[in-house]
């Protein structure tokens, strides 16, 4: 193979990563064909934790309302008891930077368990234009819980919100596989909660 033949095959494959590659980063636009053509034009999938054998759950989902929108409803940390269905109190005790405490409550298990807890919340920007809250658990009566969500703006009237959710209340009398179920159902019981709010 001559030299100008090496070099077209190496602009050729060099193109065609980059590309390849390209589309492939192009998060979240890749998901929105996938998105549509979902039951609820969303997607919900189940990962592993470090340390526990309870599952977290993980849901993307197609959002008919712009991205600065589902931001300033996750901004409005007090009107968390009516954004998050399990929740029935929610009241900001300090903030430092940008990085908020707050005091919840919920009711979770079908009311069979009551609690309360301190987590702090932060804020910040991620790549495509895209929002990060990240809520935190740092301390009360369950041994975890640790919320994400990741807003990503398609056009101006539409968005992907990706919302990872994992709690672990730390009760002897429920199995990890029903606590990893309860995560699941939860975690899309909150996007259709966010939905109906848009």
């Amino acid at each position: 193979m001559g030299n100008l033949q090496k070099i077209i095959v190496l602009v050729v494959f060099i193109t065609t990563f980059f590309h390849t590659s390209f589309i492939f980063a192009a998060f979240p636009d890749i998901k929105v064909t996938v998105l549509r053509n979902s039951g609820e034009n969303f997607i919900s999938t189940s990962y592993k934790v470090k340390g526990s054998d309870i599952l977290a759950a993980k849901v993307e989902a197609l959002m008919n309302a712009p991205a600065s929108d589902i931001i300033n409803l996750l901004r409005d940390f007090e009107n968390y008891r009516n954004t998050i269905p399990f929740f029935n109190n929610s009241k900001i005790l300090s903030k430092i930077d940008n990085v908020f405490l707050l005091k919840l409550g919920a009711t979770i298990l079908n009311g069979a368990l009551t609690i309360n807890a301190v987590v702090s919340v932060k804020e910040s920007s991620i790549g495509f234009g895209g929002t990060k809250f990240k809520l935190k658990l740092k301390k009360g009566d369950l041994d975890k819980m640790d919320a994400i969500w990741y807003v990503y703006p398609l056009d101006e009237k539409n968005s992907v919100l990706v919302f990872k959710l994992m709690v672990d209340p730390g009760v002897w009398f429920v199995r990890d596989v029903t606590l990893s179920k309860y995560n699941q159902v939860n975690a899309r019981r909150i996007i259709r909660s966010i939905r109906r709010q848009l």
